[in-house]
């Protein structure tokens, strides 16, 4: 955008990352201390902004102007949702962008063929396989949705969202 000198697209894909890093600092700078030692009550706090925001995107018809608004409220809580969730048990995994996932995933499968780390490897591969096989499906459900449900496809994710607070509301407190 800025070799084509498209300055509003810049400043919309700059005003998105930025965003998504404001999510981070907010979750970091805030959220932390506001739960410190409670991670569970963090990461319910984190779910309960993003189900809001996900309600407030599918009863708000999108006109352009607002479109931009949406994208960055949209990028900042997936910044907040990547600060908060970043393991399945003691694997590392990445919520909200998923190239060092697919990093992951291939050196899991990598780590499978050595002998003494097989199990663990498998393991991993599992763990990133799956995560995959829910990026993609979310992908397929979120353009059929765009296309056919549009603003109102968004109760989609927003359900999903309900259904994790509710399962991690309801999972035994684990140690860390």
């Amino acid at each position: 955008s800025v070799v084509l000198r498209d300055w509003s697209q810049a400043a919309l894909r700059i005003g998105i990352v930025t965003a998504f890093v404001a999510g981070i600092l907010i979750a970091e700078a805030v959220l932390c201390r506001l739960t410190a030692g409670r991670e569970r009550q963090r990461e319910l706090i984190t779910l309960a902004i993003e189900f809001g925001v996900l309600g407030w995107l599918a009863v708000t018809p999108h006109p352009d102007t607002l479109r931009i608004v949406l994208l960055l409220v949209l990028a900042f809580s997936m910044g907040m949702q990547n600060n908060a969730f970043q393991r399945i048990g003691l694997i590392k995994l990445n919520t909200a962008f998923i190239t060092g996932d697919l990093e992951n995933l291939g050196e899991a499968i990598a780590e499978s063929e050595k002998p003494n780390k097989r199990a663990e490897g498998r393991r991993r591969s599992a763990v990133f396989l799956t995560t995959w096989a829910a990026y993609a499906m979310g992908a397929l459900l979120g353009g059929y949705g765009a296309l056919h449900l549009r603003e109102k496809a968004l109760w989609i994710p927003a359900a999903l969202v309900a259904v994790a607070a509710a399962m991690l509301a309801r999972s035994p407190m684990q140690r860390a």
